[in-house]
C-alpha cells in the first residue's frame, strides 16, 4: 500500500476530513490533499505528526509502501521485470 493510501485510509478511519488533519498537523487542507493524491510527500516531522494524528506508528506509515501483498509480490514476478525475451 502506497503512503497516499495509507494516509487516506487511516484518515478516514479516525473520522477525520482533510480539513481537520491539516488543522490537527498544522498546514493546508490542499497540502493533505496533496500528499493523498501523489502530488507531493510530507517531511519527516510532518510524517511524525501525522502518524500521531492517526494514531498509527509512524514506522507502519513510513514503511507501508515496503510491506507488499502476495498478490502484488506475484505480479511483479509475472507483470515485467524490465527484460524481454525475443522467441
Amino acid at each position: 500500500m502506497r503512503l497516499s493510501q495509507v494516509i487516506r485510509k487511516h484518515r478516514i478511519a479516525s473520522g477525520l476530513s482533510l480539513s481537520k488533519l491539516a488543522s490537527r498537523v498544522g498546514v493546508t487542507k490542499q497540502t493533505c490533499y496533496n500528499w493523498e493524491s501523489e502530488r507531493a510527500v510530507p517531511s519527516w516531522e510532518t510524517l511524525c505528526l501525522i502518524s500521531n494524528c492517526l494514531g498509527i506508528d509512524f514506522q507502519e506509515l513510513v514503511f507501508a509502501e515496503r510491506k507488499k501483498t502476495p498478490r502484488e509480490r506475484e505480479s511483479r514476478k509475472v507483470g515485467g521485470g524490465g527484460t524481454s525475451s525475443a522467441r
